[in-house]
C-alpha cells in the first residue's frame, strides 16, 4: 500500500537549516528587530545599518534557498 521512505538525519537537518536561514533572512529584512542598536532605542533616529541589513538579508536568503534546494535534490536521489 504505502512505500516506506527512509529519510536520513542529514536530510532532515538540511531542511531545518534551510528554513532557519530563510527565517533569519526574513527577520533581518522585514522586521525592526535588528533595525538598529542604540542606547536610547529612539524610533526617530535614522536607520544607519539599512544597507548592511539588506546585504546580509539577501545573503541569508540566497544561502537558505541553495541549502534547501541541495537538501531536496539529495532527498530525491536517495528516494530512487
Amino acid at each position: 500500500m504505502s512505500a516506506k521512505t527512509n529519510v536520513s538525519f542529514r536530510t532532515v537537518w538540511g531542511v531545518c537549516m534551510a528554513l532557519a536561514y530563510t527565517g533569519i533572512a526574513c527577520v533581518v529584512l522585514f522586521t525592526p528587530l535588528l533595525l538598529r542598536y542604540n542606547g536610547a532605542n529612539d524610533p526617530q533616529l535614522p536607520d544607519e545599518n539599512a544597507t548592511l541589513r539588506i546585504i546580509f538579508g539577501i545573503v541569508f536568503l540566497v544561502y537558505g534557498l541553495m541549502r534547501g534546494y541541495s537538501a531536496w535534490m539529495k532527498f530525491k536521489t536517495n528516494d530512487r
